[in-house]
């Protein structure tokens, strides 16, 4: 039985050739190109448009109302999609986009997706739409155990998440797309941020997209496995038509036409006018050994931090430093006028780590947003310095 298992085992195989394609330019014969580019008359150079996105039923109806405004491009990139009603909504979208002569490419890591191939099929046979997994895992014989078998390569994710229309209008942040994220599941809630964003930063992540695009390991799901069969093409793509017409159509019709959405598009609320560039992991540190830490995003990150002078805001899901970045946190602290350090997790082994760095974070006194989750910890203010109480988590003994 083993060896049957380990004869199964597959490697991706990346020597294939694959035409490179880069971001369209801003343009003035777009409806969003004119927009921004009117917009941009009394901005300097590096000013942009920024307006948070906190709301989930927000967060989607902004990315359906960009696909809606699209005239000639789309660029997408995410680290999952399921195979569920938003995974419907964009797909019926995108396609729709592509039928109006829209370009729509679509880069997925593959790990955590769970949208079937044969879907991803569904959308790369239009001929305006191409769809490239990063990283991906080979599609002979069974996927995870192939993952398990070229695990130090296949470990190594992409975590970025854009939605550019037009070179004009992106959308950046901790969303991917699944239900969870856009607050469309009653057993699961995801408190994540998006940021919606017109001018040059648009241009920057665009050219960010074309780096991991064009990155050899980025594979067309041509190159993964055979096309499926006619049939399952058309029940897929049935499947995909009918989401407008279903219970998604309420969930779309509520999303485009959600209060904030709609007071943006008619200027009765403002969005912030500032400097802003974007940073981002380089996809080629997976030419180098997993050890070799040279191009990590961390130390970019932390030129930033050791260069603040006045404040730095951190929000994030995953922040657990160990002793050595606790050590870091200390001077910049002192440099900086304030750390405000805000969790957004709530997975209970993170919350017990935080728990048992109490002492540390105290020392070092970092000051801390007040927040409270369904799910998560209970952060409260305590001087200058923090406690940290769990809602939910039950810590073993370390």
């Amino acid at each position: 039985m083993l060896l049957s298992l380990l004869s199964a085992c597959a490697s991706t195989n990346f020597d294939v050739e694959q035409e490179s394609s880069f971001a369209i330019p801003v343009s003035e014969g777009t409806r969003l190109g004119r927009h921004t580019m009117e917009q941009a008359n009394s901005l300097s150079d590096r000013e942009s448009a920024f307006f948070p996105l906190t709301d989930g039923s927000d967060a989607l109806g902004a990315r359906l109302r960009l696909i809606d405004a699209a005239d000639e491009s789309i660029d997408l990139q995410y680290f999952l999609m399921k195979d569920d009603i938003v995974g419907a909504l964009i797909s019926a979208k995108l396609l729709q986009a592509a039928d109006r002569g829209v370009r729509v490419r679509f880069l997925l890591d593959d790990i955590f997706t769970s949208v079937k191939d044969v879907d991803l099929f569904v959308l790369n046979q239009h001929e305006n739409i191409e769809v490239r997994l990063f990283n991906p895992i080979a599609r002979r014989g069974l996927k995870y155990l192939n993952y398990a078998w070229n695990f130090t390569r296949a470990n190594r994710r992409m975590h970025n998440k854009s939605f550019t229309v037009d070179g004009s209008f992106t959308i950046v942040g901790g969303r991917n797309l699944a239900a969870e994220y856009f607050s469309l599941r009653d057993d699961t809630e995801f408190f994540d941020i998006d940021v919606l964003a017109a001018g040059p930063i648009a241009a920057e992540v665009a050219a960010n997209f074309d780096y991991f695009w064009n990155f050899r390991k980025a594979l067309g799901i041509q190159h993964l496995r055979d096309k499926p069969s006619p049939r399952q093409m058309q029940n897929a793509r049935e499947v995909i038509d009918n989401a407008l017409s279903s219970q998604a159509a309420a969930t779309y019709r509520e999303a485009i036409n959600s209060d904030i959405l709609s007071q943006l598009v008619n200027d009765e609320i403002s969005d912030v006018i500032a400097e802003a560039e974007i940073i981002s992991e380089n996809p080629q540190k997976l030419k180098l050994p997993v050890d070799d830490d040279s191009l990590r995003l961390i130390k970019v990150v932390g030129e930033f931090m050791v260069n603040a002078e006045s404040e730095i805001l951190i929000i994030t899901p995953y922040l657990i430093p160990t002793d050595k970045g606790m050590a870091f946190f200390n001077p910049s602290w002192t440099r900086a006028q304030g750390l405000s350090w805000l969790p957004t997790h709530s997975h209970p082994p993170i919350t017990c780590r935080y728990t048992r760095l109490t002492t540390n974070i105290a020392r070092v006194c970092l000051r801390w947003e007040p927040s409270s989750t369904k799910h998560g910890p209970t952060l409260s203010t305590w001087s200058d310095c923090t406690r940290i109480t769990s809602n939910e988590a039950r810590c073993m003994p370390s």
